[in-house]
């Protein structure tokens, strides 16, 4: 059932320790508080359940909950979780500096040797964010590095992304503040638009322009949020040169005007 986004509350990123945009909670523990319901962050996540037994939904689905369990929730996914014993990684996209995070909300089981180096790793972030001796801001980014490899590589057991799909997000995620059109990515990819087509709608069941229109959504998203930029400028810097059009299709997406949106979430 789709949901209206003006009623999700979006969770702030505090708590961390001094310049490192990356902090390890409990389950439970979390600052601000676990909010209770569907809501989104601004921030990346990662869960890691130790029991099984919990409740755990992203994007609407209800995910495993066993020890093991994981979880990467990119900002504006929607998700909500009960308090269960485990840990979250939370962390800014510009954590690692230059180096941007995936961008797809996933969740799926790690089995027991990739599990516990999943805690290892996690444990070790957190000792040098709590201990903070030299040089810890260069090891809490290593930790948060080795901690992303370490889920890439688990990913390895899931279903493969489609290697045209990964393709297409790339031209999309570098020109989507330019004019794009079905035709221009595909002859980026060297596919024609009609087999482009085929294959993004078997692998994602959406079309080609409704992974940019997401993208875009995305950013306009973080541009409410993160400036105070007018909405002509917010419309501009994604991709709509059409301030009206940007507002009727934000609109359809979100349930509110990008002004409500921002004020409902601000």
């Amino acid at each position: 059932m789709a949901m209206s986004t003006i009623a999700i509350p979006v969770a702030r990123f505090t708590g961390a320790t001094r310049d490192v945009r990356v902090r390890v909670d409990r389950i439970g523990g979390c600052r601000p508080p676990l909010v209770r319901g569907p809501h989104t962050h601004e921030y990346y996540t990662v869960v890691l359940f130790d029991e099984p037994g919990g409740r755990h939904e992203l994007e609407g689905a209800p995910c495993p909950v066993r020890a093991g369990s994981v979880a990467v929730i990119p900002p504006g996914s929607v998700h909500d979780i009960g308090p269960w014993p485990g840990a979250t990684v939370s962390f800014m996209p510009d954590a690692l500096g230059g180096t941007r995070p995936p961008v797809e909300p996933w969740s799926g089981d790690a089995p027991p040797a990739a599990h516990e180096e999943l805690r290892e790793t996690i444990a070790g972030l957190e000792r040098e964010l709590r201990e903070q001796k030299r040089g810890f801001r260069a090891a809490a980014r290593a930790q948060l590095s080795l901690l992303l490899v370490a889920l890439s590589r688990l990913r390895r057991d899931e279903p493969p992304t489609h290697p045209v799909l990964r393709e297409v997000l790339d031209v999309i995620d570098r020109g989507f503040h330019q004019p794009l059109s079905l035709e221009a990515i595909a002859a980026r990819v060297n596919r024609s638009p009609r087999q482009l087509t085929r294959v993004v709608r078997a692998v994602t069941g959406k079309t080609v322009m409704g992974l940019v229109e997401d993208r875009r959504m995305e950013e306009a998203r973080r541009l409410l949020l993160e400036t105070d930029a007018k909405v002509e400028l917010v419309a501009r810097r994604v991709g709509f040169h059409d301030g009206g059009y940007f507002r009727r299709r934000f609109r359809s997406v979100h349930g509110a005007s990008p002004t409500e949106w921002r004020r409902a979430n601000g």
